[in-house]
């Protein structure tokens, strides 16, 4: 897998339903309260984490995650782009909001909703061999049926070898 940049750029990554219920929390604040965290026209409250990762540490916890074992190759001739986006929450958490999904518990459950997705009940996302709390994660969502998914549920080219695209490429 080719990565753009050199890996050591720094994001912030919220989980949407983190994001929906930050907006849900706002929007059901007294008004006066949130009048004392805000000034006119200064209104903006940003909504994140407050924890940052590398590109580099993002790539190693996505692949652990799907399952991936190759190589993860940084391609310093492309852009890094900015090297730090972290937001400055402290607003949102003065109004007493606070994530409750941390980034490798998102993915897991972004890559058990795609299988759901696309391969409906015959699919189960790739156990970590880590990560203690998976089925606990894979429980949100319903019960799906073991790993791995059946041919017919497209996630595997004509090779019958897992593939992550929907091209016949095998990763």
């Amino acid at each position: 897998m080719t990565v753009w940049g050199s890996g050591t750029p720094k994001r912030e990554f919220l989980y949407v339903d983190d994001m929906a219920a930050a907006c849900i929390h706002l929007m059901n604040l007294d008004k006066t309260i949130y009048e004392q965290h805000t000034e006119a026209m200064r209104s903006h409250i940003n909504v994140g984490c407050g924890n940052e990762i590398t590109i580099r540490q993002l790539a190693e916890m996505v692949a652990a995650v799907v399952g991936y074992s190759g190589l993860i190759h940084f391609d310093q001739s492309k852009p890094d782009g900015s090297p730090r986006k972290l937001m400055d929450c402290r607003r949102m958490s003065a109004l007493g909001w606070q994530p409750k999904v941390g980034l490798e518990e998102g993915l897991t459950l972004a890559y058990a909703d795609f299988f759901k997705a696309h391969c409906g009940d015959k699919a189960y996302p790739s156990p970590l061999k880590n990560y203690a709390n998976l089925l606990e994660y894979i429980a949100r969502l319903e019960t799906l049926t073991p790993w791995p998914p059946s041919s017919e549920c497209g996630m595997f080219n004509k090779n019958k070898q897992h593939r992550t695209s929907c091209d016949d490429t095998v990763y």
